[in-house]
């Protein structure tokens, strides 16, 4: 890599503790990014099931709902919490709802295997094969991994509850708004959490600000209707402004951005405060909004909420960052930084676990019906291309809630992410197959590569893939 290109941009990272001023920011290292080719990426599959391929995707009737369930576990109570939605869409697909049972302690190839061989090639009619799939169950009992890998098959959603009638209060809510009537326009906003730090900077620019910008041409072109229309500029910066601006009565999407909460120097006082706070959203010294924030208020009632942010789904079982942070430390490049991070995918409560921030705004009755959010460590090479400042990714997030925007399922918005993580990963399966055969190949490029396809990989739908804006009646037509 030359000079030019590696000065170009740092590796932010939304990520920041309660202390004033404190950020993990690194700057581009050859070094470090040569380390990353010898930590090979996990296989993904690229799936083949189309479902109904000539059929509206829209439809439920032409693409089927169906639920994954950790077998083993007893689900039978949260079975009978989610009646209602289940209830409802086999109405809508005038068909039982299809049930799937995944095997304990599943990973690596056997959890493609099952993919493919309980999930896609079943013998199943095509037409009969649920192509949205509702996850139920923490990343314990049902790993990341599996999310993953129906996201290149399916539509996928996961609800992951700590509190067992939060999945009734969710499933009463999708079909409270199921069945709003009367044609209603969809509001977009758009807030950069602004607390002078570099890395909200950059997202702000290279993220947020991108984003309204398309929203408003499309706006402005006619191409889509807005009720409403607000950016980030005029949103203000403070937890109060940020939730009297999710205080609404219209069918909305936002996009946020800001650093996730990690721990201070001194670490997590106790797992439940871990628990609380880890991935909360972050406006500076000693202010943030958490969980406990977006409970018992309206909060995007019937919306779609992009939160960006590290953490802001939940917390792996292991950073997929590990290897590389250790080989960094062995390597002494970043120093303390380094530390930082260490110390931000550890502590005392037990992992994996879903993020309470949108599990709160999902229970909450007046809260939205989905959260698209990321799962471990996240960095602005997703929305920012690192060989060249002057080129935007930020179409990637944007486009998420454009289709929302728009009516269609939520499953359907986040599928572009996945498909973007398989695009990289075709590239990656070239570079390691030449190394493995000693080929020459630029590492850093390849380390480059290596980082935003994990990174892509982890952005997750938490709620029903088959909920969308309320802008018209989702009931079956008689």
């Amino acid at each position: 890599m030359n000079s030019q290109t590696t000065s170009s941009l740092p590796f932010h990272l939304l990520l920041a503790g309660p202390e004033e001023g404190q950020e993990v920011r690194l700057q581009p290292d050859e070094r470090a990014l040569a380390l990353l080719p010898h930590i090979p990426p996990t296989p993904m599959s690229l799936g083949g099931h189309l479902g109904d391929a000539g059929g509206d995707p829209n439809s439920l009737e032409a693409q089927r709902w169906g639920l994954v369930l950790p077998e083993g576990e007893d689900v039978e109570h949260i079975l009978r919490e989610l009646a209602p939605l289940r209830d409802l869409r086999e109405k809508q697909q005038r068909a039982p709802v299809r049930t799937y049972c995944v095997p304990a302690g599943l990973e690596g190839p056997a959890l493609h295997a099952w993919c493919d061989d309980v999930y896609e090639y079943d013998g199943t009619d095509e037409q009969e094969r649920p192509r949205y799939l509702l996850l139920v169950g923490g990343f314990k009992r049902l790993p990341l991994e599996l999310q993953q890998a129906l996201s290149t098959r399916a539509w996928v959603g996961r609800l992951a509850f700590d509190r067992l009638e939060d999945y009734g209060h969710y499933a009463r809510k999708v079909c409270r708004w199921a069945e709003a009537s009367g044609a209603r326009r969809a509001e977009a906003l758009f807030f950069s959490v602004r607390d002078g730090t570099s890395a909200t900077r950059d997202g702000h620019a290279g993220l947020v600000e991108p984003s309204y910008q398309q929203m408003f041409r499309l706006r402005e072109r006619g191409v889509l209707s807005l009720d409403g229309l607000r950016g980030p500029d005029e949103l203000g910066r403070a937890p109060r402004d940020f939730l009297e601006m999710a205080d609404t009565t219209r069918p909305t999407v936002l996009l946020s951005m800001s650093h996730g909460m990690r721990a201070s120097a001194g670490g997590w006082s106790s797992a439940r405060e871990q628990r609380d706070l880890q991935g909360a959203m972050r406006f500076g010294f000693n202010r943030w909004v958490s969980g406990a924030e977006v409970e018992g208020r309206t909060f995007l009632p019937g919306g779609f909420w992009l939160y960006f942010a590290c953490f802001g789904a939940g917390t792996p079982a292991v950073s997929q960052y590990r290897p590389w942070l250790e080989l960094l430390r062995a390597e002494d490049i970043y120093g303390e930084e380094v530390d930082e991070l260490v110390r931000s995918i550890e502590g005392p409560a037990l992992r994996p676990f879903t993020a309470a921030l949108p599990q709160r705004a999902l229970a909450n009755p007046e809260g939205p019906l989905g959260v698209i959010a990321h799962v471990d460590l996240t960095w602005s090479d997703s929305f920012q291309e690192t060989q060249d400042v002057k080129r935007s990714r930020a179409s990637r997030f944007f486009e998420p809630l454009n289709l929302l925007a728009r009516g269609l399922r939520a499953g359907l918005a986040i599928k572009g992410l996945a498909l973007a993580a398989s695009s990289v990963e075709n590239l990656l399966a070239d570079q390691y197959n030449k190394l493995s055969r000693g080929e020459k190949v630029d590492l850093v490029h390849l380390g480059q590569r290596w980082m935003l396809r994990q990174d892509l990989r982890s952005f997750v739908l938490l709620g029903d893939p088959a909920a969308r804006l309320p802008l018209r009646p989702d009931l079956p037509s008689p």
